[in-house]
């Protein structure tokens, strides 16, 4: 005869092993912390209630979903019962095939709106995003022993900023040469907004 489980209630204490797994034995009993520490439980159960979690079933699937830490806005302790539900698929066929599942049909999506994203950007578009950046602080910095003469409205017609027309003039002829020109002093300020530009077409950990 199987006997079905009955749903565990979250209740404060619940965080115990948790918040005392990522706490150094010798720290434990340093004054005033425990007080810190029930104070903490409180403040966790409170955010899960006013979540709608209620039960561990209910924070298993938030957890091995990745987003707990949403939640709580603990780092320390979502992470520690992220990992224990994560052991606790270990041994289980079904548990693992579906979470497995679930994490490559959210990589396929990721990397499809991705390449969708990109796919939908133009020439003009990355032109735009190029001259917004040269107008931004950061490379108008490079700018700052520049002559007034080299003052222009940007594509925007927004207030004048240094280099906004020599950019655009390198922008429609692509073998325009600054080096020999009045314009030199901007090759600076244009070199800081088309790095600032191929560090975003690059994906997340190659900037």
């Amino acid at each position: 005869m199987c006997v079905q489980r009955k749903p565990v209630r979250i209740t404060a204490t619940f965080f115990d092993d948790f918040i005392n797994s990522r706490l150094h034995k010798e720290h434990a009993d340093e004054e005033g912390l425990q007080n810190t520490l029930s104070e903490l439980k409180k403040t966790l159960l409170k955010r899960l209630e006013e979540n709608g979690i209620f039960y561990e079933y209910q924070l298993r699937s938030v957890a091995t979903q990745g987003t707990l830490n949403d939640v709580l806005e603990c780092a320390q302790v979502s992470d520690a019962i992220f990992r224990l539900f994560l052991l606790s698929l270990s041994g289980h066929y079904d548990a693992m095939e579906t979470t497995c599942a679930n994490c490559g049909i959210t990589a396929a999506l990721l990397l499809t709106m991705t390449f969708a994203n990109f796919g939908s950007i133009t020439i003009d578009d990355w032109n735009s995003y190029l001259m917004l950046m040269l107008s931004g602080p950061r490379c108008q910095r490079h700018a700052e022993h520049l002559d007034d003469n080299l003052l222009s409205q940007n594509h925007r017609g927004w207030r004048p900023v240094y280099c906004a027309g020599v950019l655009q003039e390198v922008l429609q002829n692509v073998n325009t040469d600054l080096r020999n020109a009045s314009s030199a002093g901007c090759i600076p300020v244009i070199d800081c907004a088309k790095w600032i530009s191929s560090a975003a077409e690059k994906p997340p950990g190659f900037q």
